[in-house]
């Protein structure tokens, strides 16, 4: 006798109690009615491809999960019984049902990869990564001419004042001469002519370049404009 099987309350349907410290093995299948729980649970094998819903483990790979259902292969829900994410059946598909939080970086390993946004599984707008030329914003899903690609800059102002900043584009490089080498180089800012009212918001653009400074608009620094295009149209340029 290796243990024993039973039980002195008469609330415990059964009881299996190893001798020592040994383990309990089972070494077919069990199959359990009611909730298994238990402290921990460590598999120790792999699960496979055709696996309904199997948690397994590897030495390489973790944790792994496997699923398989008619639309989704893997799912994870909230107290509510709400998505929150899933993978699509047979496909690498992350899908997210609510707001990401992310503490650190989101990176993108191979070129061509791209963040894509959809409504309904169309009208997709996407922010792709080539290798040769940066960042590409594309506009697959939009083929009316009157929508092309747009890239919006929005302040959260509630009350713009004249000669404020509303919003800028600044050219960085990372050179390791430091100084004026790495601060920015060039700059396009969008600035509040007059204070906003809701008939009136004079803006003008003002082009700034470097020459021994930074060209960098913003609280305790003021370059000197190299072009400004004012909000009734006037151009005026430094030089």
């Amino acid at each position: 006798v290796v243990g024993t099987i039973g039980s002195s309350d008469s609330n415990v349907a059964l009881n299996l109690s190893p001798k020592g410290t040994g383990a309990v093995n089972v070494t077919t299948t069990l199959d359990v009615t009611g909730d298994a729980t238990a402290s921990t649970f460590q598999p120790d094998g792999d699960t496979a491809a055709g696996d309904n819903a199997a948690i397994g483990y590897t030495a390489a790979e973790g944790l792994i999960l496997t699923g398989q259902g008619s639309s989704h292969d893997v799912v994870i829900k909230n107290d509510a019984d709400q998505l929150v994410l899933s993978v699509a059946t047979g496909t690498t598909t992350l899908l997210f049902y609510g707001k990401t939080a992310q503490l650190g970086n989101t990176e993108l390993y191979t070129a061509g990869s791209a963040i894509e946004f959809q409504q309904d599984g169309s009208d997709s707008v996407k922010l792709e990564h080539a290798e040769s030329e940066g960042l590409i914003l594309r506009t697959p899903g939009f083929t009316n001419s009157n929508t092309p690609p747009r890239f919006m800059i929005e302040a959260g102002i509630t009350a713009v004042e004249a000669n404020k900043s509303i919003g800028a584009i600044d050219f960085i490089t990372t050179d390791s001469s430091g100084g004026d080498a790495a601060s920015t180089a060039a700059s396009i800012n969008a600035v509040a002519e007059a204070d906003f009212t809701s008939t009136a918001n004079p803006t003008k653009l003002v082009f700034n370049c470097g020459v021994s400074e930074t060209a960098k608009l913003a609280l305790g620094s003021t370059p000197t404009p190299k072009m400004e295009l004012s909000s009734g149209g006037n151009l005026t340029v430094a030089g």
